[in-house]
């Protein structure tokens, strides 16, 4: 886990806590996705897992898939995966079990704690303008109410 302040992983999850998240796509299957998700605690890892058990064995498989689903739609915060050119795929339960199939597994599996996330491709980061580190930069930005990016523009 990242712990927001110097990019140290840790292995505590604060509540309420959300991170973000690096799907690589697999070419011919599903695109790069990426996102904020919150990562599952161990006493709701449990339940549920207890919970896919029972369907499992009852044979319940569309219930299942419903639960698996809900699980997506609960710790997916916020996601760029798209459904055509004109929109997102919705985070809904419906829209959710129409996932390509093996991305469906990766987003379980990354929630459910169970594979890491993948690590972005370095392009993807944008690098920080030159001299945001500048504690004048940052102090011109508060006393003029934006952001350290406007400020440096300007200077």
């Amino acid at each position: 886990m990242e712990d927001g302040t110097n990019g140290q992983r840790l292995g505590y999850i604060p509540d309420g806590y959300t991170q973000p998240f690096f799907i690589r796509g697999v070419r011919g299957l599903y695109p790069d996705v990426t996102g904020r998700m919150r990562p599952m605690q161990r006493k709701p890892r449990q339940r549920f897992l207890h919970k896919a058990a029972s369907f499992l064995q009852s044979g319940a498989i569309d219930k299942l898939q419903d639960v698996y689903a809900s699980l997506i739609k609960r710790y997916i915060i916020e996601w760029d995966l798209r459904r055509d050119h004109r929109g997102m795929v919705n985070r809904e339960n419906d829209e959710i079990l129409r996932i390509q199939p093996q991305l469906f597994e990766v987003l379980t599996d990354v929630i459910l704690g169970r594979v890491p996330c993948d690590t972005p491709p370095e392009d993807s980061t944008d690098p920080e303008p030159e001299g945001a580190d500048d504690p004048d930069a940052f102090v011109d930005s508060c006393e003029a109410g934006e952001s350290i990016e406007e400020t440096l523009i300007k200077n």
